[in-house]
């Protein structure tokens, strides 16, 4: 899968203080097919990356689940989708990078 151009994110972001790899979680957790306001599920399993989505959910960008028998995934909420949306330029809302 191609990555995402990702613009220079907003002020708004920047004072955020997220770091490369919660920037990078928060791309990973793309809209989910069903009703696009909460992000697909992004496997997590080093303790970096209960770390990264811990921080996250304090930011109030997401959630994430620990010890359950499908895995433990991190999924972004609408505010999280809308810093994704942010963070790539998507102006119109429709994350459609496709040139159809």
């Amino acid at each position: 899968m191609a990555e995402p151009h990702m613009a220079t994110p907003p002020l708004y972001i920047r004072r955020m203080a997220l770091t490369p790899r919660m920037i990078a979680m928060v791309l990973e957790s793309q809209p989910s097919d069903l009703d696009k306001s909460e992000g697909a599920g992004v496997e997590i399993s080093t303790p970096a990356d209960y770390a990264v989505a811990k921080a996250l959910e304090r930011r109030g960008l997401g959630s994430y689940t620990h010890g359950v028998s499908y895995g433990d995934m991190y999924w972004n909420n609408a505010e999280g989708l809308a810093i994704r949306r942010d963070l790539i330029g998507d102006v119109d809302g429709d994350e459609d990078d496709s040139d159809d």
